[in-house]
């Protein structure tokens, strides 16, 4: 949280809220959603768990796009490194980085079809 408020000090958590959770692969079956041919994920550094949770919808995406960071801004946050051994060991390979610094932005695509 410290490292939050350093990088981005007008910003302010007043309030907090309960949400039910659920896997992207669960997602997905429920609402009849793929396959999927680009997955943007913008999320405060949860990416190795919605990846972990996307199961057989992993294997029918096409490319991935997301923010990764250098600097843990929130709890239990994943590096940069840490979310590119999952998407090489699942078949993608890197193909754009947007951006320097602490934070910036990939786009991973299936080998399938890099």
């Amino acid at each position: 949280m410290e490292q939050i408020r350093s990088a981005w000090n007008w910003l302010k958590f007043e309030d907090r809220a309960r949400v039910q959770l659920e896997t992207l692969e669960h997602f997905c079956i429920k609402q009849h959603v793929g396959p999927i041919f680009l997955m943007h994920m913008d999320v405060q550094g949860a990416e190795l768990m919605v990846l972990r949770g996307a199961g057989d919808v992993l294997r029918q995406t096409r490319a991935i796009w997301l923010e990764v960071s250098s600097t843990p801004f929130y709890v239990g946050q994943p590096f940069a490194g840490e979310i590119a051994d999952f998407l090489i060991r699942h078949g993608f390979e890197l193909v754009l980085q947007i951006g320097e610094g602490q934070q910036w932005d990939e786009l991973w695509v299936a080998k399938k079809i890099a």
